[in-house]
């Protein structure tokens, strides 16, 4: 249970000092004298101390096993493999009472095109196992990086298809966009083992963990951005065919591809300034949006208006996304200070 309590700081000689640890506590964990303890001191001046049996004790095994009598829901399955792969197990061991049927073997190969890093490499007669050959050292910003690429293709694709109606680019972004799923799963994973690492992170553990939940809420910022413009893409293919219409879209769309980049950019370069400019300018595209939003009022401009939605609320997404820079950019100032 947590509590508070003040001990005397008592000064034991030389350029020592000493201060009594409460005696359930050391109970509790069955301490001694010479036990090792973690000390960690914290950002804001506090110290943690930590018995040595509590460090890396919630890390999870590397390898699981999953008993599967019969395969009778499928997408439970699959939520399963999902959940562990984003805690950062390493190899999966599926063990049946049956003998491998064809439509288990189309689960495990979707299982396998959902997530980056993952193979079939052992198959047996009852046994299946699972591996993920992604590098657990790959870096958490490259993913991100790899995400604003995808990001920015689809909105390239999407520009291309409004100029020339080239169904050839459809699947591609379909593809895309699954893309950016699976590199999400990935930045979860990454994020996971991070937290496994922590205190083998040379940071403390509250900046740390500061550290991972702004990068979470990116990643998933840019998942939701790429769940909006795929509304818009299929917004798009109903759209009646207008010269003015293509004209307007293709330039916000411009527009909100250059707000991305900029508050994409101040994230990962801690850059106040950039921040507070993507801040801005989304804010603007926005106001211009809304205003275009209100002029078509028509039955016939239903459908673009639907876009015209999603395109603001894809404004509100980038805004999110300057926000979280400019508390990362505040916050690496404080540090330099």
């Amino acid at each position: 249970m947590k509590r508070s309590e003040y001990r005397k700081l008592q000064f034991i000689g030389g350029s020592s000092f000493m201060v009594s640890l409460p005696k359930d506590w050391v109970e509790k964990f069955n301490l001694k004298q010479g036990d090792t303890l973690l000390v960690s001191v914290e950002e804001e001046g506090s110290i943690r101390i930590i018995p040595s049996s509590l460090i890396g004790r919630a890390e999870p095994p590397e390898r699981a096993v999953i008993e599967l009598p019969k395969l009778k829901d499928p997408e439970r399955f699959k939520r399963e493999i999902f959940a562990y792969y984003i805690l950062g197990i390493d190899q999966i061991e599926i063990n049946l009472k049956e003998r491998i049927a064809p439509d288990f073997m189309s689960v495990l190969n979707e299982v396998t095109r959902s997530l980056i890093g993952i193979e079939i490499t052992s198959m047996e007669d009852k046994k299946i196992t699972l591996s993920c050959l992604t590098s657990k050292d790959l870096s958490i910003d490259s993913v991100l990086i790899r995400m604003k690429q995808l990001v920015n293709t689809i909105i390239d694709g999407m520009m291309s298809y409004l100029e020339n109606r080239d169904e050839r680019v459809l699947q591609s972004i379909f593809d895309m966009e699954e893309d950016v799923d699976r590199f999400y799963m990935l930045s979860v994973r990454l994020e996971n083992i991070g937290m496994r690492r922590m205190h083998d992170s040379g940071l403390s553990s509250w900046d740390f963990l500061r550290m991972l939940l702004g990068h979470r809420l990116i990643t998933k910022c840019i998942e939701e951005i790429s769940d909006e413009l795929m509304k818009i893409f299929e917004h798009l293919k109903e759209l009646e065919d207008s010269p003015g219409f293509r004209t307007v879209l293709s330039g916000e769309l411009e527009s909100i591809k250059s707000c991305f980049d900029v508050a994409m950019s101040a994230f990962l370069e801690e850059d106040l300034e950039r921040a507070h400019e993507s801040y801005e300018l989304g804010k603007m595209i926005e106001e211009r949006l809304r205003k275009e939003s209100e002029n078509s009022n028509s039955q016939r401009d239903v459908r673009m208006k639907l876009i015209l939605m999603s395109m603001i609320e894809l404004c509100r997404i980038l805004r999110t996304i300057s926000e979280i820079s400019i508390n990362r950019s505040v916050r690496a100032t404080l540090r330099k200070l």
